[in-house]
């Protein structure tokens, strides 16, 4: 995980969900219930009183027979005057009543930059149904999959298991098993059509977890805002990684679903707090955010995807070409020696110099070009 002073530090307990099990070392939990009750009186019944919890309750948490709730170690931290930090590391796991998952939390997480993409994949592409924690994306981005898992085990050590599922022609299971040799693989024939790409799903079953990450979600533009430029970067790289597109007229939109208006806003008070200029339009089925200024978004925040980096370069490289408009005008009657449809003359223009429209004026005014006006539009040449 990468370091810097400037990254913002998160509190694990701010999060974590108030109704998880704290699985505490003997000797600790022990001298920790029995200093609250003598702080309270003497018995079991003293300390009920001031925790709002049943008598039963704490005599089996001090006993061992049930782990205590994150809610009433907090409170009886709170009673003793001890912040639950001092004594985090007695505690050597998390769970749920009844369940046999384990985990294990560092009190405090830095949002870094590794952090902060993970979030922004998982805005995009992240998978939050029921249990699950995970993220899907094409089997050519497979290692942004990889590094998805990564970043979670680096700052989450659980007893559960990942599984991949995948749903495609172009990559082989034997492929999936080598880059995630530690998880359960499975392949879906049925429902692939023809000539399609497929996909791959990546996840991990975790009630616990996927509150947590909800948690931090509902204040996740607040941490972004007050965090380092490079983590908002990261969130922003990591965001379009899954649903940003480099369109070849010469911007990158990022496209979103009507549901998804709240991560549309999100992402707009990040790119106006790294002064990055865009526009958003609303469409009929969603929302499109486009950032003009290509040589901006790729000094600041750019594509962890090489397929995406490498076509925002070739287009970058394309509008960077020095406009020449009698050149323009020699390969465009070139173009037209043979009919040829407005729109595909538009496009390979377009592709090529970026706007022409006023140079296929002047050609038209000049008598140089002539445009049946019938569908579809048709270029003649009449030189």
């Amino acid at each position: 995980m990468i370091s810097n002073k400037n990254y913002k530090r998160i509190c694990v307990v701010d999060y974590l969900p108030q109704n998880v099990r704290l699985d505490l070392q003997d000797d600790f939990r022990k001298k920790l219930f029995n200093k609250a009750i003598g702080e309270c009186g003497t018995k079991a019944m003293d300390l009920v009183s001031k925790i709002g919890y049943s008598k039963d309750f704490v005599n089996r948490c001090r006993r061992g027979v049930t782990r205590p709730t994150l809610e009433s170690v907090l409170k009886i931290s709170k009673l003793l005057g001890i912040k639950i930090d001092s004594f985090w590391s007695k505690i050597s796991s998390i769970g749920k009543a009844g369940s046999a998952e384990s985990i294990t939390l560092s009190y405090s997480i830095e949002f870094n930059e590794d952090l902060a993409w993970f979030f922004g994949f998982r805005d995009g592409d992240g998978i939050r149904e029921g249990l699950v924690i995970g993220a899907c994306g094409s089997p050519k981005e497979i290692m942004l999959l990889f590094k998805y898992k990564e970043i979670f085990d680096s700052l989450i050590k659980t007893s559960n298991r990942w599984s991949v599922y995948v749903k495609s022609r172009i990559i082989s299971i034997s492929e999936v098993k080598e880059l995630f040799p530690d998880c359960r693989v499975y392949q879906y024939v049925k429902g692939r059509k023809e000539n399609h790409e497929g996909i791959i799903n990546l996840q991990i079953g975790s009630r616990i977890l996927n509150r947590f990450f909800h948690n931090i979600e509902q204040n996740l533009e607040n941490i972004l805002l007050n965090s380092s430029n490079e983590a908002k970067y990261a969130y922003l790289r990591g965001f379009f990684d899954t649903d940003g597109c480099v369109d070849i007229h010469g911007y990158v939109v990022l496209r979103q679903c009507k549901k998804a208006y709240f991560r549309i806003k999100r992402v707009e008070n990040i790119l106006k707090s790294i002064d990055v200029k865009f526009k958003t339009f609303r469409r009929k089925d969603g929302f499109s955010l486009v950032v003009y200024d290509l040589i901006e978004y790729k000094n600041k925040i750019s594509f962890e995807s090489n397929i995406k980096r490498n076509k925002l370069d070739n287009v970058i490289s394309l509008f960077n070409v020095k406009r020449d408009d009698s050149c323009i005008k020699d390969k465009l009657l070139k173009l037209t020696d043979k009919s040829i449809t407005k729109k595909e003359l538009m496009f390979r223009l377009n592709s090529k110099y970026g706007k022409t429209s006023n140079v296929i004026r002047e050609l038209v005014y000049g008598k140089k070009l002539k445009i049946l006006k019938q569908r579809p539009m048709t270029v003649i040449s009449i030189k």
